[in-house]
């Protein structure tokens, strides 16, 4: 964002159309990467379409994709993490070491993909390395905590008055005191929290709740039908360590922050599908689940009377009003 903004002359290109056309590339690069990325995990060229599909179609795709934000970026760096840990064979010391390194790096992108992927990573070394766990552990740990010194001491060199750059500490104060994980032992701290969690899931991913509730209806049929639990495999669990760590370490205020997870949500709905479904059956289901996406989705289509319409026209306005209180 400020290499393009620092070489293209502001009288040619507004810095916010500029900051939207960054955010466009890497909106498109994010459902490329969630395709491929499900089409390796799966082996199924019609569930990544319809993983990719399902995010697409959501408002928080919508509203994130058109924003001048790093919202998309923290987005694709969580599902590149996400995917490689996945896809890894964390088993001795030295891979260990080095998947630490990449977690910790991830702080150069933003804080925010570093606490999506510290816990998923540590799950990850410990149901991997077998019998060795404490000792593969302890080479995760020391490789993380060795990558902050050398990125605390590089921000110290520089003159730097926090981990990663100027900042308000009052800012940085109340952004401390809105992590529900800090209050975990409040009840109305926890409850308001997952309150918000579930009003912003219906309100920007109404999709994904559809999906999920089929997919737990399935799941239901089958038990009863075999009278045995369904495993739950590793991946699972770092999929679910994923989400616990956007429920308790993100703040639930910005909604935008939604985007982070929802590339997670759809690799876990790929598999849940393939898991629970056989191919024929799975077919006519998304085929069906995917026209009722479709004619959601439609309703956000910034057309004349479409509801995007009215919430981008008021976005322009407020960027407006914005840019002209600058000025």
């Amino acid at each position: 964002y400020g290499i393009p903004a620092a070489l293209i002359d502001p009288v040619r290109m507004d810095i916010v159309l500029l900051g939207r056309t960054i955010t466009t590339i890497f909106a498109f690069t994010l459902l490329v990467a969630l395709y491929e990325a499900v089409r390796r995990l799966t082996e199924d060229r019609l569930l990544a379409l319809f993983s990719t599909f399902l995010l697409l179609t959501s408002r928080s795709f919508l509203f994130t994709s058109h924003s001048a934000r790093y919202d998309i970026l923290s987005a694709l760096a969580i599902l590149l993490g996400v995917y490689l840990l996945l896809r890894s064979r964390v088993s001795n010391l030295r891979t260990s070491f080095v998947t630490s390194l990449l977690v910790a790096a991830s702080m150069l992108v933003t804080i925010h993909v570093t606490i999506a992927l510290s816990l998923a990573a540590i799950v990850i070394v410990i149901g991997r390395s077998g019998s060795h766990w404490a000792r593969s552990l302890a080479s995760f740990s020391a490789g993380f905590i060795g990558f902050v010194i050398l990125l605390v001491g590089f921000s110290v060199l520089t003159g730097q008055t926090t981990l990663l750059g100027t900042s308000n500490h009052a800012t940085f104060a109340l952004n401390i005191q809105d992590i529900p994980a800090l209050r975990i032992y409040s009840r109305s701290v926890q409850s308001a929290n997952l309150i918000q969690r579930w009003s912003m899931l219906k309100q920007y991913a109404l999709g994904y709740i559809f999906v999920f509730v089929a997919i737990a209806i399935v799941s239901t049929i089958q038990y009863f039908r075999k009278r045995r639990f369904i495993a739950i495999s590793l991946s699972a669990v770092t999929i679910l360590i994923v989400l616990l760590s956007w429920l308790e370490f993100e703040s639930s205020a910005p909604s935008s922050y939604l985007i982070y997870v929802l590339p997670v949500l759809s690799i876990a709905v790929a598999l849940a599908m393939k898991r629970l479904l056989a191919e024929q059956p799975r077919t006519w289901t998304i085929a069906f689940a995917s026209i009722l996406l479709a004619v959601f989705a439609y309703r956000d289509v910034p057309g004349k009377y479409a509801k995007g319409y009215h919430l981008m026209t008021a976005n322009s306005l407020a960027v407006g009003a914005a840019l002209g209180e600058i000025e």
